[in-house]
């Protein structure tokens, strides 16, 4: 017997259909994701003689997935499985990427960064969407500059575009601007840290966990902090500062889609809570609350301690992949969606806002401590 949905759409394809037809393009963006990867690690231990490489592979999957997008001649058979990568599993990262938000005390290290945190917090709501207003860069774009620049860099980017409904460009333009400025932050701010902080590593890690952009970014510039000046401190304390960004998230992601469902009105959906929080911030936000209930169970005991930590440390790996497999295939969508008409306005109002996030930190360091 025919199924009622066959009947309103004899074209429509079956569940295993759809997958079936999927799978050559997810298995080429995953393929492509592990290469992009090996090149961002590889490469990023040999420019910067690290045990750990700063470049994301994320930075890497959207470059290339721009490259290889400008072949116009790829299979169509590709075309639904890269759609899917490009929309369902980057999600799930976003998803995913809850899980290493612990909300438990994070002691006297997030009091002494608290106000720095916050204080760039507001600055940036205040002055980067005005900054961009004046370049002549779109609503859209200045809101992922902005939640990229303030808060956690291709991740609230990748949260955000969907709920404001930005377009492939302007998401991959996002991701490539805040990513490239912040690996230049983990070039430049370890030593204008130490120079500028000598005498105190907690100020000096608190400095680049709020003024570089990724997460991995800071963790890299910490480490470069810690293996040329001998403090392990300051990679603690960027990290402490770095987390108290990400956790902004889970209140930004829902404020934007109630204010974004309101501007669109009434919808089909009517009142339900979908309608103004999107699958993926819900899962992240749940995410969150489950590391908070896995530390807290955790806590006191070794043996439970460490299954926990291989749970955590599995699923921030998942969440990895899905992003930079999402992102990979994000690039490869961009040659057709007018990347090159969004011009130079977007990358010169990034670089500006990043100085001026710099600017801030630094300016309430040293006004505060």
């Amino acid at each position: 017997m025919l199924d009622s949905a066959r009947l309103r759409d004899p074209n429509r394809k079956s569940p295993i259909a759809t997958l079936a037809g999927g799978l050559p393009g997810l298995a080429f963006a995953i393929a492509l994701a592990a290469g992009c990867t090996w090149i961002a690690a590889h490469a990023g231990r040999a420019l910067f003689s690290m045990a750990t490489s700063p470049v994301s592979p994320i930075l890497v999957a959207i470059i290339v997935g721009v490259l290889l997008g400008q072949f116009r001649h790829w299979p169509a058979a590709l075309a639904p499985g890269l759609r899917f990568a490009a929309s369902g599993v980057l999600r799930m990262g976003i998803a995913l990427i809850g899980l290493r938000l612990a909300l438990v005390s994070l002691g006297a290290l997030s009091l002494h960064a608290a106000p720095i945190v916050v204080g760039c917090l507001l600055f940036a709501a205040l002055v980067i969407p005005r900054l961009c207003r004046w370049l002549g860069v779109s609503a859209e774009s200045a809101t992922l500059l902005t939640v990229g620049t303030a808060i956690c860099g291709c991740t609230a980017v990748l949260a955000v575009a969907p709920i404001i409904r930005a377009s492939a460009a302007q998401t991959g333009y996002a991701v490539a601007t805040v990513m490239l400025l912040g690996l230049c932050g983990v070039v430049a701010y370890p030593f204008l840290a130490h120079y500028l902080f000598a005498s105190s590593p907690v100020s000096a890690g608190i400095f680049m966990g709020t003024a570089i952009h990724d997460t991995s970014q800071v963790v890299g510039a910490g480490l470069v902090y810690a293996q040329q000046f001998q403090s392990p401190m300051a990679l603690t304390a960027a990290t402490v500062a770095k987390l108290m960004r990400n956790l902004s998230l889970a209140v930004v992601v829902p404020v934007l889609a109630w204010r974004a469902a309101r501007v669109r009105g009434p919808t089909a959906e009517g009142g339900r809570v979908t309608r103004y929080v999107p699958w993926f911030v819900v899962g992240f936000i749940l995410f969150a609350a489950l590391r908070t209930v896995g530390d807290t169970m955790a806590r006191g005991n070794p043996a439970l301690q460490y299954r926990w930590d291989v749970v955590v440390t599995q699923v921030a790996h998942t969440a990895d992949w899905c992003l930079t497999i999402g992102m990979f295939a994000t690039g490869m969508t961009l040659a057709n969606s007018g990347l090159r008409s969004l011009g130079w306005r977007p990358l010169v109002a990034g670089l500006v806002a990043a100085v001026l996030l710099a600017a801030t930190s630094l300016s309430l360091l040293l006004a505060i401590y």
